[in-house]
């Protein structure tokens, strides 16, 4: 014959009412786990597959940025119609210079780290979710849950509270890892930075050292310039027999040096101060009546000295009738 809890004692009762309420937030509380630790799994199998999407675009691009920067040179030498061909291998540098950029920034912002970081923590909450549910079956099978006693239910509880501790301390680690990750790169991105910024600091200082230096070079050349010239005076024989007089003077390159002296009404002298050395070619004209007569002379300048040139000019012939 069957009897109805009613027909049970009273402290038995409670006893059965306590237990059937332990057993019921025993498996709420095991719900309550293994729900927590899927939420933590479908987190990092999400996160893991964003990092893996951005890790493998951002290694192709090094790797083929890479290797257009290495072949670049290779093919300096060949003709390329459309790009001017002395900044053809710029293109290799800059190649080099963003694959370079693509590994910092992974580096620093811990991309790929992430990716494998977050499938190793994955991977190790569905370890410990399946040792639970092991160890959870093989206590349920040593255990009759109708009958459970306060010994056993201690028992899952405390597997529980341990899974739960696993779970939590496997979460923080993962924390605590992304979180050097993050600040070794940023050390990484400082060290990179102050490198830089002491390598464009020595840049500085050559260049400006280069730009002092060629500007001595230059005021050196200037005074040199100063201190080595001559001075050239041409004094025509015979300006009175003509209208005027042209004085012209040329480079060993036939160039004008200055512009052509007129001389007129009797004026025979005509001056070319500072006249770097060198040989140079003078040219006298001699004009009447819309007639010219020309003689030409070399002249050599030396340094700090006068060059003194007299020129006769011949007379024009005149045709008798």
């Amino acid at each position: 014959m069957h009897c109805s809890d009613n027909s049970l004692p009273i402290s038995l009762r409670i006893i059965l009412t306590s237990l059937n309420i332990m057993k019921k937030e025993l498996f709420d509380l095991k719900e309550k786990s293994v729900h927590e630790c899927d939420e933590h799994i479908a987190y990092y199998k999400k996160k893991a597959k964003k990092h893996k999407r951005w890790s493998l675009l951002l290694s192709k691009s090094s790797i083929i940025l890479t290797v257009i920067g290495i072949l670049t040179p290779l093919f300096d030498n060949i003709p390329i119609d459309f790009f001017e061909h002395d900044s053809f291998i710029y293109w290799g540098y800059a190649s080099l210079g963003i694959a370079g950029g693509f590994q910092l920034y992974d580096r620093v912002i811990g991309n790929t780290n992430s990716w494998i970081r977050f499938i190793k923590t994955e991977i190790e909450l569905k370890k410990l979710k399946q040792l639970l549910l092991k160890e959870w079956q093989r206590l349920s099978i040593q255990i009759d849950f109708d009958n459970i006693s306060k010994q056993d239910t201690e028992s899952f509880f405390v597997l529980l509270i341990n899974f739960n501790k696993e779970v939590s301390k496997i979460v923080q680690e993962e924390t605590k890892s992304w979180a050097d990750t993050y600040l070794k790169g940023l050390n990484v991105l400082n060290e990179k930075i102050t490198s830089l910024k002491s390598q464009f600091e020595e840049d500085i200082t050559t260049y400006e050292s280069q730009i002092q230096k060629d500007r001595k070079e230059i005021e050196a050349e200037k005074e040199k310039a100063k201190n080595e010239f001559g001075f050239l005076k041409v004094e025509i024989k015979n300006p009175l027999d003509f209208d005027s007089v042209e004085v012209e003077l040329l480079s060993d390159e036939m160039k004008p040096i200055t512009e052509k002296q007129l001389l007129q009404y009797g004026s025979q002298d005509a001056i070319f101060p500072k006249l770097a050395l060198g040989t140079y070619i003078l040219i006298v004209s001699g004009i009447s009546k819309n007639k010219h007569i020309h003689k030409k002379v070399f002249i050599k300048i030396t340094n700090g000295k006068i060059s003194l040139q007299s020129v006769t000019l011949p007379k024009h012939t005149t045709d008798k009738p």
